[in-house]
């Protein structure tokens, strides 16, 4: 009912997003992680932990309610022992237009990229390269300004050596 022709014609929102994704989160916790959700893509626990200011009981109850949306892929990694979640791969690039056409969604999200780097910047650092994962330092680099994504990178490169962390390497550097 609230959606007009002119809403969609105007190129201002994307209905989709607005109504089937965002409207849907009906917490205001869980609908101030959507910046966050849309520029790590694939996470874990840890790498949303920090965009989330409440108590860990209710982190965990906002984590399993974002994995139950129909947009997200609950994902197992035994070898980490972690779970993951993953915004679908056809909506994350509408997810992304939707924040970006903006002026004050793209001001949201450009706070939350920078705010997001430095918190996943100092997980990358933390901790043997074997249980760091593959899509924390994808969605570092991805969000961090240039400089400081070389800067980890080079961490990262003098650690593998430092650590003969040389299947890490290869896992790492496939899959980027």
């Amino acid at each position: 009912p609230w959606l007009r022709a002119s809403t969609i014609s105007s190129g201002d929102t994307d209905p989709y997003i607005a109504i089937r994704v965002e409207s849907r989160l009906e917490r205001p916790e869980l609908r101030n992680l959507l910046p966050a959700v849309t520029l790590l893509a694939r996470f874990d626990r840890r790498m949303l932990r920090g965009e989330f200011h409440g108590s860990d009981e209710a982190f965990e109850e906002a984590y399993r309610d974002l994995s139950a949306q129909e947009w997200i892929d609950y994902q197992r990694d035994p070898s980490l022992g972690a779970t993951f979640l993953e915004v679908d791969r056809n909506l994350l690039p509408k997810l992304l237009t939707y924040y970006e056409g903006d002026q004050d969604r793209r001001s949201v999200l450009n706070v939350t990229k920078a705010r997001l780097g430095q918190a996943l910047d100092a997980l990358a650092r933390q901790g043997p390269l074997e249980t760091i994962s593959v899509d924390l330092i994808a969605a570092a680099i991805r969000v961090l300004p240039p400089a400081d994504a070389v800067a980890l990178w080079n961490e990262l490169a003098d650690r593998i050596i430092d650590e003969a962390a040389w299947p890490w390497a290869e896992r790492c550097t496939g899959q980027l």
